[in-house]
């Protein structure tokens, strides 16, 4: 009896085979209505948050997390951002690039763990994130912004 007991735990404890469930994830989901929570670049209990804020109003209780869903206008991106958490984060360490707020469509986002992108549209500048020490890219296509 032990002996099957020894085999059924070790059967059940060998890897099937790697699968890689991070493709299952939505980094939006909860952005809307009264969920919260962010889509940009982190790793779980990452020391930076990086992702971008279209309400940086303190006291807005629907974008305390720094973004909502139901917006089109990116006033920059911060590095600090609360999750889930229902109070403001109040946009630490705001970087802007272009100089100015800007139009985005969510058509030109992308998100998937550890990564967020924007075209914003104002600009043409194309911002990445990618989680760690805050690896950050800036893409300036047009000339003007490129200076």
């Amino acid at each position: 009896m032990k002996r099957l007991l020894l085999l059924l735990v070790l059967a059940f404890s060998l890897p099937v085979g790697a699968r890689d469930l991070t493709r299952n994830v939505n980094p939006f989901v909860g952005t809307d209505a009264h969920g919260h929570t962010f889509p940009g670049a982190v790793y779980p209990f990452g020391m930076v948050q990086l992702s971008p804020d279209t309400r940086p109003k303190a006291g807005d209780w629907d974008g305390c997390s720094g973004y909502h869903y139901s917006d089109s206008l990116i006033y920059g991106f911060s590095h600090t951002h609360l999750s889930g958490t229902g109070c403001d984060d109040w946009c630490d360490i705001l970087v802007l690039p272009g100089g100015k707020p800007s139009t985005f469509s969510h058509l030109s986002e992308a998100a998937s763990p550890g990564y967020y992108e924007v075209k914003l549209s104002d600009s043409g500048v194309i911002p990445s994130w990618h989680p760690g020490a805050g690896h950050q890219g800036f893409i300036f296509v047009d000339e003007l912004w490129a200076k």
